[in-house]
């Protein structure tokens, strides 16, 4: 299992693909250093160092902050583990009975309190993370997704991987639109689209194909009908995980902008 502190090296360095683009020994450490909020900050942070500012202690304070970021007071989690009957619709308790139904499955890839199969806690410490293609593209030849983005295969290099990727948490899906790997699901009514069609269809252009032809999607993507009133109670359940609380709590606030710390 790698540590939020290993992770966080790898968009800070990584050049595949290239996020922030930093280089140890460049100007990174000394940035941080000519600031004096920053200077204020580490201090209080590692006391007791005579030069807080390391790499090492950098992704310690990234680390720390993404542990404290729990998102577990959606209306979903008040309904189901406070107690409070009234926290969701009446269009989201159907919705949730859809998503769970064996007609539709979306647990099954979306399941456990974190609502994915690739969740690690210490109730399942030892689970295996599990990639799954979706249909979501089906171009001609040996690589049915565009590159770059061709899932696992890029590691395993193993013709059946095409396409495959780790399935996300549901959690706040609301607003964390664009959908799929690549951003090229617009709204959760165009995902709603995809999966029931069982994969999608793109009718012309450079990725043109039909996804649900796709030979390596995964069994479990074989499309399913929804009247209107099931796909706004799909939406509704959905929305319901929406964590309102952590979305404006002070302490995730931008410091610079609020003067909060």
């Amino acid at each position: 299992m790698k540590l939020l502190e290993e992770q966080a090296l790898v968009p800070m360095f990584g050049e595949h693909p290239v996020e922030l683009g930093l280089h140890e020994g460049d100007g990174f450490l000394p940035m941080l250093r000519s600031d004096a909020k920053y200077r204020e900050l580490f201090a209080r942070a590692f006391p007791g160092e005579k030069d807080p500012f390391s790499v090492k202690n950098v992704t310690k304070a990234l680390a720390c902050f993404e542990r404290s970021i729990i998102s577990a007071r959606s209306a979903y989690d008040r309904y189901h583990y406070g107690g409070d009957d009234l926290a969701v619709s009446e269009s989201a308790k159907r919705g949730e009975i859809l998503f769970f139904s064996q007609q539709i499955s979306c647990f099954r890839c979306h399941g456990g309190f974190n609502f994915s199969d690739t969740t690690v806690s210490e109730s399942s410490a030892g689970r295996e993370v599990e990639f799954h293609n979706t249909g979501l593209y089906n171009l001609p030849g040996p690589l049915s997704y565009p590159a770059p983005n061709v899932g696992i295969y890029e590691f395993t290099k193993a013709p059946a991987d095409v396409g495959k990727f780790r399935a996300p948490s549901l959690r706040n899906v609301a607003i964390t639109a664009p959908y799929s790997h690549d951003g090229s699901i617009a709204t959760l009514e165009g995902v709603l689209d995809h999966y029931s069609a069982g994969g999608r269809t793109i009718p012309s252009g450079a990725n043109a194909g039909v996804g649900h032809d796709n030979p390596n999607k995964d069994h479990l993507i074989g499309g399913f009908q929804l009247s209107s009133q099931d796909r706004a109670d799909l939406i509704a359940f959905l929305q319901s995980l929406t964590d309102q609380p952590v979305l404006s709590d002070p302490r995730f606030a931008n410091p610079w902008v609020s003067g909060k710390e």
